[in-house]
């Protein structure tokens, strides 16, 4: 198509492609038949028509070169447009690479931050812990200080109740050999006893023999009661105190000693004989022999119960 649309322009140019000029044979086309005529005619109007489709063509073509100028501007622009954003992209990645390098210094400022920040709250809290330590220290201290003090007085008081120990122990000693002492002042005390009962018993009935063996003795019939020896006893002493002699006393200054001096009427020294005599004879006397033993046997027996006592209770401590 190129080839034959430049043939088209040489031939409106009046040249071959050769170079060579066109003839023109109007002269001949007149002696051409009809047939050949109608063909040049169609020929012609081919020709025409190429030559117009020819110059829409170049039309076109012009207007091509012209948007290729246009476009080949645009690309020359997009190129710059594209070098000064790829200028522009290596600014904003320099510039990106030093906020992410400055987001980075702060991140770890910000990290160093949050640790500076907990290790500070972890040294206020050693430091108080160590107060605490410090005042529980003080306070241990002087605790063992107490303690030691007592132990002291512990010690001085055990050294003291060791000693009293000892004491006590030689105490106990001295203790022990008094109460085999007082043992065998005991089976002594019992010996005596036994002696004196047996002594009083042989005492009593001597005196009961001797007191029915007498002249002018009569026997008693039947026995006496305790509540007849009571009567007898009470009215003997109504008698003493209503007939009681006087006592004066006096003081032997040189010897220092008081002196009972006794006056009696003749009265009175008879009263004292009839109830003399009445006490020492007949039933009354018998009574008052026989309430008298008893008395001095339970007096001994309660002085031998109480010596005993006083031994067993020494034995226990």
């Amino acid at each position: 198509m190129d080839k034959k649309t430049d043939a088209r322009d040489d031939e409106d140019s009046g040249r071959f492609e050769d170079g060579s000029p066109v003839q023109c044979h109007h002269a001949d086309f007149l002696d051409v038949p009809c047939s050949q005529q109608e063909k040049i005619k169609k020929l012609q109007e081919e020709l025409d028509t190429r030559k117009k489709e020819n110059d829409i063509s170049k039309g076109n073509i012009l207007s091509l070169y012209r948007q290729v100028s246009l476009r080949e501007s645009q690309l020359r622009k997009s190129e710059s447009e594209k070098e000064g954003l790829q200028k522009q992209l290596m600014e904003r990645l320099i510039q990106i690479q030093a906020m992410s390098a400055k987001f980075s210094n702060l991140r770890e400022e910000r990290k160093r931050d949050d640790m500076m920040a907990a290790i500070e709250k972890d040294n206020y809290n050693l430091r108080e812990l160590v107060s605490e330590l410090k005042s529980e220290l003080i306070a241990h201290n002087k605790t063992i200080g107490e303690l030691r003090i007592d132990k002291r007085v512990l010690q001085e008081q055990c050294d003291t109740y060791l000693t009293q120990i000892k004491r006590s122990g030689e105490e106990m000693n001295k203790v022990h050999c008094k109460l085999e002492d007082l043992k065998y002042s005991d089976q002594r005390m019992k010996i005596t006893l036994e002696r004196l009962y047996c002594r009083f018993e042989r005492f009593i009935s001597k005196i009961i023999q001797a007191t029915y063996s007498a002249p002018n003795v009569v026997l008693p019939t039947e026995e006496l009661t305790d509540d007849e020896i009571l009567a007898a006893l009470q009215d003997e002493t109504k008698m003493q105190t209503q007939e009681a002699p006087a006592v004066q006393y006096s003081r032997w200054n040189d010897q220092n000693q008081d002196e009972v001096s006794v006056t009696t009427s003749s009265s009175e020294v008879s009263t004292w004989k009839r109830v003399w005599h009445l006490l020492c004879t007949g039933r009354i006397g018998i009574a008052m022999k026989v309430f008298g033993g008893l008395a001095l046997f339970w007096i001994i027996f309660i002085i031998g119960y109480v010596t005993g006592y006083y031994v067993h209770k020494c034995k226990q401590e």
